[in-house]
C-alpha cells in the first residue's frame, strides 16, 4: 500500500510521534540528571552544600530580575495582546503556566520596577526584599494613588522599599496597614480581592468591606432571613441571580424598541453608535472580545471592559456601522490603536489622563 507522505493527517501523526519521542528522551535525560545530582549531593560536605545553594539562590534572583524585565517589555509592547490574551496576567497564567499567585507577584513587582528600577533591582539581587513584599508595596501604592487622586512620587516609593528591607511578610503587612490607617484609606481600596480554589466545585472568595457595606449586608441578611436564606453563600447566589435576571429583562425591553440606525442626511458626522448597531454587534460577538490573533489563531475570551473599535479609524473616515465596528476588550482596543497610530502617541495620551481611567477608556474608544 502506498502512503502519501504529504497527507496532512500523516504529517500530524508524525509530528505527534516525534513530539512524544522527544518528550520521552527529555524526560529520561532529566531523570538521569536528577539521579546524578542526587548521588553527587550525597557526597558533598556540609560546607559545599551551603556554598552551592547560596550560588544557586543568587543565580535564581538574577533570573527573576531578567523575567521581570521581560514582563516589563512585553507589557509595554502589549505583545500578549497580539497572541489573543486580554491581559498580561492571562498570558502569564495560561501561556507561561504560572500559578495565579506567582503571576500576580511578578506583575505587581514589575510595575514597581518600571519607576524604581535601581532600588528594586538592587534589593532583589541582594535578597533584601522579595516578590511578595514588592507586590504588597505595589498594591499599597495603587490604593494610595486612587485615594489621594495623584501619583505617588518615585522618592516616596523608594523610601517605602527601603523601610521594608529585611522585614518578613507579616512585618510588611503591619507596616503598610499602619500607613493605610494614617491616610484613612478604606479597606476596600487597601486590600486586593483574592480567590483561592478549594475542592473541585467550590471557590473561597475573600475580600474586605467597609463599615457602611457591613451595615447594608446586615440589612440584606435580615431581608433574606424571611425567605429561609441565612447563609452568606445562599444570599450572595440569590443576589447574583437577581442582577442577571434584571439585566436580561432590560435587554429584552431594549430589543423590542425600534431605533433608527440610518444617519440623517445633512447632519455632521458623529461618533454616536446607534442602539441597533450595538445590538447587532453584541449578538454577532456573543458579548465577547472579537480579536483573533494572526499568529496562532487564538480568539480573546474576555467579556469585560468591552469597547467598540473601528476597522477603519473614525479620524480617518471610518463609519459607525456594523461592518466597520468590532467589539474589543480594553487591551485589544489599545493594542489596535498602537498599531494604527503608534505606541508612543497612544501611551502619552493615556498617561496624561492616568488618574482618570474613565477618561482614558473613552479616549481609547476614539480609535
Amino acid at each position: 500500500m502506498l502512503i502519501d507522505i504529504n497527507s496532512p493527517h500523516l504529517k500530524l501523526s508524525l509530528a505527534q510521534s516525534f513530539s512524544f519521542i522527544i518528550y520521552q528522551k527529555y524526560a529520561i535525560s532529566l531523570n538521569e540528571k536528577q539521579e546524578k545530582l542526587k548521588m553527587n549531593l550525597q557526597q558533598f560536605s556540609n560546607e559545599k552544600l551551603i556554598v552551592n545553594i547560596e550560588t544557586l539562590v543568587r543565580n535564581e534572583r538574577k533570573i527573576t530580575l531578567e523575567i521581570l524585565e521581560y514582563f516589563r517589555e512585553i507589557d509595554s509592547r502589549k505583545s500578549f495582546a497580539e497572541l489573543g490574551y486580554s491581559s498580561l496576567f492571562e498570558f502569564a497564567t495560561k501561556h507561561l503556566r504560572y500559578s495565579d499567585s506567582a503571576a500576580g507577584r511578578r506583575i505587581a513587582s514589575m510595575r514597581l520596577i518600571k519607576n524604581c528600577h535601581n532600588e528594586v533591582s538592587s534589593s532583589l539581587a541582594k535578597g533584601e526584599t522579595t516578590l511578595s513584599t514588592l507586590s504588597k508595596i505595589s498594591t499599597f501604592v495603587h490604593a494610595k494613588e486612587k485615594h489621594i487622586g495623584q501619583k505617588v512620587s518615585e522618592l516616596e516609593k523608594q523610601q517605602i522599599i527601603r523601610e521594608t528591607k529585611g522585614k518578613n511578610i507579616k512585618e510588611v503587612n503591619l507596616m503598610l496597614a499602619k500607613k493605610s490607617a494614617e491616610l484613612k484609606i478604606p479597606p476596600k481600596e487597601s486590600f486586593e480581592e483574592t480567590v483561592t480554589h478549594s475542592l473541585e466545585e467550590l471557590t473561597i472568595l475573600k475580600f474586605a468591606i467597609s463599615k457602611e457595606t457591613l451595615k447594608k449586608l446586615e440589612k440584606v441578611k435580615a431581608i433574606y432571613s424571611n425567605k429561609n436564606k441565612t447563609k452568606l453563600n445562599e444570599i450572595f447566589d440569590a443576589l447574583l441571580d437577581q442582577v442577571i435576571d434584571e439585566d436580561k429583562i432590560e435587554k429584552e425591553k431594549k430589543s423590542k424598541t425600534k431605533v433608527a440606525s440610518t444617519p440623517v442626511a445633512g447632519v455632521k458626522k458623529s461618533r454616536y453608535v446607534a442602539v441597533q448597531t450595538k445590538r447587532e454587534i453584541y449578538l454577532r460577538s456573543n458579548s465577547t472580545c472579537e480579536y483573533v490573533s494572526h499568529i496562532n489563531g487564538k480568539r480573546c475570551e474576555s467579556n469585560k471592559f468591552l469597547h467598540f473599535a473601528h476597522g477603519k479609524a473614525f479620524s480617518k473616515g471610518g463609519e459607525q456601522t456594523v461592518d466597520n465596528l468590532k467589539l474589543y476588550c480594553f487591551q485589544h482596543n489599545s493594542f489596535d490603536a498602537y498599531q494604527e497610530f503608534g505606541r508612543s502617541f497612544i501611551k502619552s495620551k493615556i498617561e496624561k489622563n492616568f488618574l482618570d481611567k474613565c477618561f482614558a477608556n473613552e479616549f481609547i474608544r476614539y480609535f
